[in-house]
């Protein structure tokens, strides 16, 4: 099969990059182009979508991001959720469009394995309304999940927390493959 020659590039304006190939500067997420390899430019000024076009744009924007998430866990449905919850979890708990793969567990594991070792500590645990507020809507709130990651107690229970997960998707991956021998020996 032959391979498709690329003849465009997709841009849209965003911080430190907003200057249009047309050479005006435009807000941030104001103006997307496909910039054609022969010079030539489709653009869309954002502001001027009606709103309900807006939205489905915005609509489609935010399934693409799910689902590029997912794109190569090859049919293994858990890790196919285990994906979207976390660009999910991105985009909306964290208010991020992006952060590095080694970033670390979600943030719901991450809150656990806190009040896990703080109640091995003899201490009680942290409110929901206290770790958000710490670990998300804090101006340093991404420091603070850093130092909390990299706190020995704290990346003991993450460690046990992962295996719990796997240890839960290998028992239905298991059940799973039971059923069908059962389900393909039936039919013999």
């Amino acid at each position: 099969m032959a391979e498709r020659k690329k003849i465009a590039d997709k841009w849209y304006s965003k911080p430190g990059d907003t200057k249009g190939l047309d050479g005006n500067d435009y807000a941030p997420y104001s103006r997307c182009e496909i910039r054609f390899k022969d010079g030539r430019v489709v653009a869309v000024n954002i502001p001027e979508l009606r709103t309900d076009i807006a939205a489905r744009a915005l609509c489609h924007g935010v399934n693409q991001k799910l689902g590029d998430s997912y794109a190569g866990v090859e049919g293994n449905m858990d890790d196919g959720v285990n994906e979207a919850e976390g660009v999910r979890e991105l985009l909306v708990t964290l208010g991020e469009w992006s952060e590095k793969k080694t970033a670390g567990p979600r943030v719901g594991d991450l809150f656990a394995a806190i009040n896990r070792a703080r109640a091995k500590a003899g201490m009680e645990a942290r409110s929901e309304d206290w770790l958000r507020d710490f670990y998300i809507n804090a101006a340093e709130a991404k420091q603070n999940r850093e130092n909390a990651r990299a706190t020995p107690q704290i990346d003991v229970e993450l460690t046990a927390i992962a295996a719990e997960r796997a240890t839960a998707k290998k028992v239905a991956a298991e059940a799973a493959a039971a059923q069908a021998s059962t389900d393909t020996l039936a039919n013999m």
